[in-house]
This record gives C-alpha cells, sequence and structure tokens, in this order.
C-alpha cells in the first residue's frame, strides 16, 4: 500500500487548511501556490482573503493581478500604508532620513527651504500621486464586495485618497494620514454602511462626513488629536448627549446613543523650539477634549505620548492582524497596550 500524501485529500479539506494557513498579511499563501500544482488550484481561491501591501510598487503590482486573473479574488482584509513611500519623499527632498515625515506635518516646509532639493522631490511626488490615484482606487473598487476589514496608513507627504465605491460587507475601518476624499454628505447614500467600529488617526478630524458614511459604528477611536480638530469638542458633546448642546443637531451631527465605546487620544508635541502660545493652545485644547466627556462614560481619554517615526505603521499593522485572529488590537482595555 504506498504511503498516503497530503495530495490525496480532497480539494475541499484543503482548502479547509489553507484557510488558516492564509491568514496572514498574504506570503502563505503565495509560497503555497508555489509548492505544486494540485496546491496552486486549491489555495487559488483564498490566496488573497488578507492581503497587506506596503508601498505605491505593491499596490500597481497588486492591482494589476486583480485586473488579469480569471476567477474573481475575493480580499476580506487589507492592509495598505503609503508610509515607505512618504519616507523616501522626505529624504529625496532633504537628503536626510532622520526628519521623518512627522515633522513636516508640526514644522512648515519652509522651515527648511535652504535645504530643499525642489526639483527630484516635485518629480518623486507627483508621480506617486498619479500613480495612487490610478491603481489604489482600482484595487478598492476590486475588493470593496467582500471586503471585511481595511486598514490604510496614507503618508502626510501625499495626497489625499478617493474612495470610488461603497463597501457594502465592511465591519471594521481605520484610516491614518490625510483624511481620504468622501463624497458629500447632501448627495451620497454611507460609503460604509456596515461598519461597526472606526479608528481615525489625524489630527485635524471632523465627524460630520464620518457619523454620515458610517450609520452603524458602535465602537470610535480618534488617535493624534490636536487643537486642529476645532469643532471636535462640540461634535463629541452632541454625539454623547452631554453638555448643553445635549438633544440637538450641530456641526452636521446629532445624538448617537448606539455608540458604546469612544476613545480618545490626543498628540503627545514636542514642545522644544515651539512658541509659548502654542504649548499653551494644545494643553487647553486637551482640558477642553476632557471637560466636555467627563461625565460620559462611554468616554476614554488616553494619555497623551510621543510615539516614534513609524509607529502607527507598524501598530495599525499588528492590530489590523490581531483582529483578524480574534485579538483586542486599539479596543484593548489596557493602556499598557498603547506604548
Amino acid at each position: 500500500m504506498p504511503p498516503a500524501s497530503i495530495h490525496d485529500l480532497a480539494l475541499e479539506t484543503l482548502q479547509h487548511i489553507f484557510t488558516y494557513a492564509c491568514a496572514d498579511e498574504g506570503s502563505a499563501g503565495y509560497t503555497l501556490a508555489l509548492v505544486s500544482k494540485y496546491f496552486n488550484q486549491a489555495v487559488h481561491p483564498i490566496r488573497v482573503r488578507t492581503v497587506a501591501l506596503y508601498d505605491v510598487v505593491q499596490i500597481e503590482s497588486f492591482a494589476a493581478f486583480l485586473t488579469t486573473s480569471v476567477q474573481r479574488p475575493r480580499v476580506h482584509h487589507l492592509f495598505v500604508s503609503t508610509w515607505q513611500d512618504g519616507a523616501r519623499v522626505v529624504q529625496t527632498r532633504t537628503g536626510d532620513l532622520s526628519r521623518q515625515e512627522e515633522d513636516y506635518e508640526m514644522y512648515p516646509i519652509e522651515a527648511y527651504e535652504e535645504e530643499v532639493n525642489w526639483a527630484d522631490w516635485t518629480t518623486l511626488r507627483k508621480d506617486l500621486n498619479e500613480k495612487l490615484s490610478v491603481f489604489l482606487p482600482r484595487v478598492l473598487q476590486f475588493v470593496a464586495t467582500d471586503l471585511r476589514s481595511l486598514s490604510i496608513v496614507h503618508s502626510w507627504e501625499l495626497s489625499p485618497i478617493a474612495y470610488p465605491t461603497c463597501f457594502p460587507s465592511l465591519e471594521e475601518l481605520t484610516v491614518f494620514g490625510p483624511l481620504p476624499r468622501l463624497p458629500e454628505v447632501a448627495v451620497s447614500s454611507p460609503c460604509f454602511p456596515t461598519v461597526r467600529a472606526l479608528h481615525i488617526g489625524c489630527p485635524s478630524v471632523a465627524l460630520a462626513h464620518w457619523i454620515h458614511h458610517t450609520p452603524a459604528v458602535t465602537r470610535l477611536r480618534l488617535s493624534e488629536l490636536s487643537p486642529d480638530a476645532n469643532s471636535l469638542p462640540e461634535e463629541l458633546a452632541v454625539i454623547t448627549g452631554t453638555g448643553r448642546t445635549a438633544g440637538t443637531v450641530a456641526h452636521g451631527v446629532q445624538s448617537r446613543p448606539q455608540l458604546k465605546l469612544i476613545r480618545l487620544q490626543i498628540r503627545n508635541i514636542s514642545r522644544q523650539g515651539l512658541c509659548t502660545s502654542f504649548v499653551i493652545l494644545y494643553n487647553l485644547y486637551a482640558l477642553k477634549i476632557c471637560m466636555t466627556t467627563r461625565r460620559c462614560r462611554r468616554v476614554k481619554v488616553l494619555g497623551t505620548r510621543q510615539y516614534r517615526p513609524g509607529f502607527w505603521d507598524s501598530r495599525v499593522k499588528r492590530d489590523w492582524l490581531g483582529r483578524i485572529h480574534g485579538g483586542a488590537g486599539c479596543w484593548s482595555t489596557e493602556e499598557r497596550d498603547e506604548a
């Protein structure tokens, strides 16, 4: 009797096994497809259920894969990052990678104007933006129907992303960097009608658009907040039903009792080199956030921290993978998990 082989297993059984193996960022499915024709056939429908794309080159390559596939791939979990591209832009502009892109959001480019390599910077940035504007919307359009979780860490060095379609099955959404371009509230139906958990990392976030486009959200987290999000305290007062604005409609939002958890994290700043009035403005904003939400048990204000450059790129990916495997991710109740 010949020895048993894994190739003797039924195709359906093998696919069930491969489903667990392909729960990483996509490399396992690619490796399994190279083992044999039988493995390739078995893993093909599930090899891209979980995909992580780390730069514009990979986004362009994945868009080509989706376009040319005979069978429509069904992507359930997608992570996209352009942080490495942003670091390239910074290095091209200054010749110094030690100044990460976070510095330029806080300190204007003009402060380094004498060192800027304008010609190469303009060329690289234009090329990256042109490719992103074509290939990332194409990827999102292809995967929108089956997508369950989406995490995007977008570089501040690049232009905002346009979301081209509705995501009818999306349950968790994380967006960091320049806020994406969403359809106007007055003329559109929600882009993310089934999203339950929403995490936004942006210093200047306003909630009106997001509340409209995520009507089913029950958990909301806002990270990297700054005084640029000037309407946020009033929006939170309306959403949580606290303060003088309780029960009213203001800034395009209204009370949302279905929101069970709201986590807020104010961005910590390096006070070195900043004027006293700017630091005072930051402290007053943090105080206003705390005073607005102090009577609402649904709201948790996290401690401020100074994160290393690139922290959120790796952190968001870790949370994204953790949630796929049933972890708490950014919704952990442990404050120490934020470090």
